[in-house]
């Protein structure tokens, strides 16, 4: 795989604000900045 130039960004996103995105973390592994959203999908206009 080349080396990359530029930042490393990682989206990690759960249903519920029940759910843990920690294992999703864990599985992105080392990148320059994470967001995280813990909103469903059928509410998007609270987003």
């Amino acid at each position: 795989m080349p080396e990359h130039s530029g930042q490393v960004v990682a989206y990690v996103r759960v249903s519920t604000i029940e759910q843990n995105p920690a294992r999703q973390h864990a599985a992105v592994g080392a990148v320059d900045e994470t967001f995280t959203d813990q909103v469903s999908g059928k509410s998007r206009s609270e987003r």
